[in-house]
């Protein structure tokens, strides 16, 4: 939780109450009393309102706007008509947001220059999801809002090429018209604490807001964006004083970029480029030593999870909560539970390559029986420029094509044969019935008894695979168009 307002809804006028339950009208209004909980993206650096924020209260199918204090009060606004209790029996559902529009949002926009007045706090978007108040339970119910924008931190480190603030002519998010700054918005249900994203648009890139370094860094920044996937983009700029401007393209969990939590970003720069440090998914105010969007702890994941948010919520195959899911993990890293392996959602077929064509011969690692990355950034490489790429090595260009979208280089490749007996492995062991379910759940082709190619050419004629009815490996024609493919990404 980025952002916890505790609303306790507070009656008066309670000796006027009767034996019937009933309340006599307009006597007993509903009155919102709050505390910051953690830090909002206010002026101020404390847990509380500047004063004067509007804010939305959303109950009985009417929006009226209140007013926040610096004590943590909310009063309705100068000639608004406050809500009102009727009977000591009721449940109200009461829903909020900030700031206040009349209708609930159904889009939002985050500002271009944050660096200026005050676009960083308007950036900002809070929320609550319905709660249900009891009368008799007004004072003790909270009602909670919760950040639906993304933080992203930027500290530059005091260290190498960067010794003196002045080093530093200024830091951008998003490259090239990359970066959404706008996106359609669909408000939290049932206990649900994060809205969904969708149709993004508006790309450019942002100007974040300067920030007072602490500790060794010598600068830092900070920005509120849409909730969004940057893998293999660029998404930070350092620009330096002496003309050099240097870019971090992230990928894995380091690239998606979550509703209601904060993404550190530790940027050495050296002689020749930057060396990024990413620090874990927190809460805005968190330590970094926790990640509370993944069960087991720090950053833990677990095979079967959904990727790159475990916690995503799907019905009937539609994202009801969260982040969508491109994949299921299905490898976890036995000594740092923060990495591992994921099956992408597609599948297709066809043949791998030429035969009679030994590829070890310019394809340096295609005949690796460990690094499937290595071998399809090479092969992709050195044969997409040929006339027949696209059917010759048509597995091949449907990972650079379809899985990569262009990108030699990009974050799915075909695994190595020992990576893709791992793969079966882990969906033989899971239950191969319960973990097609997972994938099929969230839009995906579940995996079948089929030939498998890896990655790893055998010789000229052949290449290695794995048969996933009974797990046992073969190498088979590189020209035969029967056998399937699957994608794999490391995080």
């Amino acid at each position: 939780m980025a952002v916890a307002l505790t609303c306790a809804l507070l009656a008066f006028a309670c000796n006027h109450e009767d034996d019937s339950g009933l309340l006599p009208a307009g006597e007993s209004p509903m009155t919102f009393s709050t505390s910051v909980e953690q830090q909002l993206a206010r002026s101020s650096s404390s847990n509380s309102w500047d004063g004067g924020e509007e804010v939305a209260i959303h109950t009985g199918g009417m929006v009226k706007k209140y007013i926040a204090a610096t004590d943590g009060k909310l009063s309705v606004a100068s000639g608004v008509e406050p809500f009102y209790w009727q009977d000591q029996s009721e449940i109200k559902i009461v829903q909020g947001w900030y700031p206040y529009s009349a209708t609930v949002p159904t889009s939002w926009v985050v500002k271009t220059d944050q660096n200026t007045g005050n676009s960083y706090q308007e950036s900002d978007l809070l929320f609550t999801p319905p709660t249900g108040i009891a009368f008799s339970g007004r004072e003790s119910t909270p009602l909670k809002f919760y950040h639906q924008t993304a933080k992203v931190v930027i500290n530059i480190v005091n260290a190498e090429a960067a010794t003196n603030a002045g080093d530093i002519a200024g830091v951008k998010i998003g490259d090239a018209n990359n970066l959404a700054l706008s996106s359609s918005y669909t408000s939290p249900t049932g206990n649900a604490t994060q809205g969904t994203w969708s149709n993004l648009s508006a790309y450019a890139n942002l100007t974040p807001k300067t920030l007072s370094p602490t500790g060794t860094y010598l600068k830092s920044y900070a920005a509120l964006v849409i909730p969004q996937d940057m893998t293999g983009k660029k998404f930070i700029a350092v620009a330096l004083t002496n003309g050099n401007t240097y870019y971090y393209t992230p990928i894995g969990t380091d690239a998606v970029l979550q509703g209601g939590k904060a993404h550190t970003y530790n940027i050495t720069v050296n002689r020749t480029g930057i060396t990024v440090s990413v620090g874990d998914i927190t809460d805005w105010t968190g330590t970094g030593t926790t990640d509370p969007t993944i069960e087991g702890g720090a950053g833990a994941w677990k095979v079967g999870d959904y990727y790159p948010d475990p916690n995503a919520v799907y019905a009937g195959g539609t994202l009801q909560s969260g982040t969508a899911a491109i994949g299921v993990v299905y490898w976890i890293d036995p000594s740092d539970s923060r990495h591992g392996k994921v099956l992408g959602l597609k599948e297709t077929i066809g043949r791998w390559g030429v035969y009679l064509k030994d590829e070890s011969v310019d394809v340096t690692g295609i005949r690796s029986t460990t690094d499937g990355k290595t071998a399809t950034r090479n092969l992709i490489a050195a044969r997409k420029g040929e006339t027949n790429f696209t059917t010759d090595y048509f597995i091949f260009n449907w990972i650079y094509q379809t899985m990569n979208s262009g990108i030699v280089d990009g974050v799915w490749y075909l695994p190595a044969m020992d990576e893709l007996s791992v793969l079966y492995s882990a969906y033989n062991t899971y239950g191969k019935s319960d973990f097609n379910d997972r994938l099929n759940a969230v839009g995906g082709d579940g995996l079948g008894d089929y030939y498998y190619w890896s990655s790893s050419e055998n010789d000229s004629t052949s290449a290695w695979g794995v048969f996933f009815g009974g797990g046992n490996t073969y190498f088979g024609n590189k020209g035969f168009s029967g056998n399937s493919t699957r994608c794999i990404l490391a995080f």
